[in-house]
Parts: structure tokens; C-alpha cells; sequence
């Protein structure tokens, strides 16, 4: 039997936890790539964040647009940050304050011919 490999999404915890499925892959070493890939891009770019805000202001960001008319600059991060998940990997991203992770499952996949 056959076996595609599903890239999954996880953001939140406890009753707010949400998982999404992303992408499929029919290789596992590709989509265990994509995986690798997706993770640093948020690993990174959330590090280079924090250098400048801290977490809290990052997260709570995309709750508050404007300071006195003017977009916060750590809003403008979060949003470069979700404009590219969503460009080059995940057009369901999402984000809560517990970050997102990607993980895969493999699943038995019948082939008809």
C-alpha cells in the first residue's frame, strides 16, 4: 500500500489549540524538508523579532493596528511574517501566542487506476 506524507499546523493550547492540515507530499524525505523549512522560517524570523520587541509586543500587535494613527512596526513584522507563510508555504497560517509548529503524519493512500 501506498503512503502520502500530510504536513499538519498546531497553534494554540489546551481548548484553544488548532491543527490544520497544509500540504501533501507522495515522498516522505520532501515533505519532511518542507516541514524543516517552514519551522526555521518561523524560528527565525520570530528571533529577529524579539531582538527588537519583545514576544508580547509582537503577539499582541495583531491586536492593535496603530499608536496614534501610525502602524506599529512590530505590527508591520507579524504581517511580513504571515504574508510570506502564506505566500510560500501555508496559504491557512496562523498564529496565536504559543507560535506554530509543523509537524507531518503519514497516511496509507489507496491508488485506483
Amino acid at each position: 500500500m501506498s503512503k502520502i506524507y500530510l504536513i499538519m499546523g498546531h497553534t494554540g493550547e489546551h481548548g484553544d489549540a488548532c491543527e490544520w492540515p497544509v500540504q501533501a507530499f507522495h515522498r516522505e524525505v520532501d515533505c519532511q524538508q518542507m516541514v524543516s523549512a517552514m519551522n526555521s522560517y518561523l524560528s527565525e524570523a520570530i528571533a529577529t523579532g524579539v531582538k527588537e520587541y519583545s514576544w508580547n509586543d509582537l503577539y499582541f500587535s495583531s491586536h492593535r493596528l496603530t499608536k496614534g494613527g501610525k502602524i506599529l512596526p512590530e505590527r508591520e513584522l507579524m504581517d511580513e511574517i504571515e504574508s510570506h507563510m502564506r505566500e510560500h508555504y501555508d496559504p491557512h497560517f496562523k498564529m496565536d501566542y504559543t507560535g506554530t509548529d509543523y509537524s507531518y503524519i503519514e497516511i496509507p493512500a489507496k491508488l485506483r487506476g
